[in-house]
């Protein structure tokens, strides 16, 4: 009878076991992966937009006191999404839109928008800000083209 090493027993069921739970891991991520994609072409499905159009602000470059010696420099440029119609009428209000921008931003801490997830809770206070500002086109969204803290 051949002597079995026992190094290599153990070897042997470790390379089994490893096997073993990549085949159950395959097996529940591409699951995973299934439903997560049905659920995104259902969230997917576009509204409309054959209508709407994008405008897109002047680059915006802000210089910010920090803590820290020196000042920081935030480089931001925005898309607006509105309708067709509105669009022309959005161009003459381009200054009171990038001047509302600009004064809330210089109140932001560099802290806060250096946070990799800040990006999500900024979009809506801008999105608040630019709609409080008596601007008379509905916004429908605002996207970030640039985003850039240093």
């Amino acid at each position: 009878m051949l002597k079995i090493n026992r190094n290599l027993l153990f070897i042997g069921g470790y390379i089994v076991a490893l096997a073993l739970l990549a085949f159950f891991g395959y097996l529940t991520i591409g699951r995973w992966q299934n439903d997560a994609s049905k659920s995104d072409v259902v969230m997917a499905l576009p509204t409309t937009t054959a209508d709407k159009a994008f405008y897109t602000l002047p680059r915006m470059n802000l210089s910010l006191a920090s803590a820290q010696k020196g000042n920081s420099l935030v480089r931001i440029t925005i898309a607006l999404e509105v309708d067709k119609r509105n669009l022309d009428r959005l161009a003459g209000l381009q200054p009171r839109i990038s001047d509302r921008i600009i004064t809330y931003l210089r109140k932001k801490n560099l802290d806060q928008l250096r946070e990799p997830n800040y990006a999500l809770q900024l979009h809506d206070e801008l999105m608040l800000e630019i709609q409080s500002s008596g601007v008379p086109v509905p916004i429908a969204d605002m996207y970030f083209r640039e985003f850039i803290v240093w």
